[in-house]
């Protein structure tokens, strides 16, 4: 059957016109029109939100050119710093243990930017008139001492979990500690079996990249999705990025209209569990130690830098070895204490 002609599609009329253009149709050619926009309907990609992790200096959500998302969140409106145990990464390969000793002043760091124009996103389907998003970013900062990171000594992942809490953890007091640990939020059992396992699969040799993290069964009532996604942090506090931060992964809410509140309060609410795996390697290629530490980070509602130094504790590997610090002090015996 042939398609009838709806010049009001073309001419750019408005969908109400469209629609009581359709009401003076034949029943069967009715039908047909409809089944066809449902059909091209589905061809057009629908957005609730876009993230994108790694290097932000090619990419950024919805398509957005990478150097207008700079300028847009170079000046957050909510900003927050949370301590984390971080390593000397200028350490070269070799026999050093690069996870023996944490040093103080690295910060994982979260930040909220409203009104990120959509004008040039390359995304089909946005509609980029009038509209922008909100959006969040993620990224690490060394401490001052901490001027280069050995490249090849070192691999620093992210594993994000985009989704978010969930379930039981939504039934607390669902706001970040200062310190940035999960243990307000997570059980501890949840927290030591999410970093032994980003650990155990960080345990590969240089080459192989960082590795996806699934939930395990002890995390699962807590979280909303079922896995994490592992983001490389290269380079680590370079000297390109302001104040030496280094992102690593930015979210973007779905496209809005300029100065939507609504929807720049949903963005600053949600707490980011992040795990981060320290890798240090042998002059092979090896992982010869390494470590994670589990973060839980959120923006406040104006900008807000916590001091001081996590006190959550991580696990590691050395040597073979497995070591989980743990807040009570009671380790398996076949475990070393670090």
């Amino acid at each position: 059957m042939e398609a009838p002609k709806v010049e009001a599609a073309r001419s750019g009329q408005g969908t109400g016109k469209l629609l009581s253009g359709v009401q003076r149709l034949k029943p069967d050619r009715a039908s047909y029109l409809r089944q066809t926009i449902v059909y091209l309907a589905l061809l057009v990609p629908s957005y609730a939100q876009s993230y994108v992790g790694g290097d932000l200096s090619s990419q950024a959500p919805y398509g957005v050119p990478p150097q207008v998302f700079s300028s847009a969140i170079s000046s957050p409106v909510a900003d927050a710093s949370f301590p984390i145990r971080g390593y000397n990464t200028s350490i070269p390969p070799g026999g050093t243990d690069g996870t023996g000793s944490h040093i103080h002043g690295w910060s994982i760091n979260v930040g909220v930017a409203e009104n990120v124009p959509l004008t040039d996103s390359d995304y089909a389907g946005i509609d980029r008139d009038n509209k922008c998003i909100d959006a969040a970013t993620l990224s690490i900062t060394p401490p001052a001492d901490i001027t280069t990171c050995d490249e090849d000594g070192w691999r620093v992942c992210a594993v994000v979990f985009a989704d978010g809490l969930g379930g039981s953890a939504v039934n607390k007091d669902v706001q970040a500690k200062s310190d940035g640990s999960c243990s307000s939020l997570l059980p501890d059992d949840c927290i030591r079996k999410l970093q032994a396992d980003g650990v155990a699969k960080g345990a590969k040799a240089k080459g192989s990249g960082c590795a996806d993290l699934k939930i395990p069964d002890e995390c699962a009532s807590y979280f909303s999705g079922e896995d994490g996604t592992a983001y490389k942090i290269s380079p680590v506090g370079g000297p390109e990025y302001k104040d030496r931060r280094s992102p690593f992964f930015a979210w973007g809410s779905k496209p809005i209209f300029k100065g939507n509140k609504t929807s720049l309060a949903s963005t600053m609410k949600p707490v980011w569990p992040v795990l981060l795996t320290w890798s240090h390697f042998t002059d092979t290629g090896e992982v010869h130690d390494s470590a994670g530490h589990l973060s839980c980070v959120n923006t406040p509602s104006s900008k807000q830098v916590a001091t001081g130094d996590s006190s959550s504790d991580g696990t590691s590997f050395k040597n073979g070895a497995w070591g989980v610090a743990v807040l009570l002090g009671v380790v398996m015996s076949s475990l070393v204490l670090v």
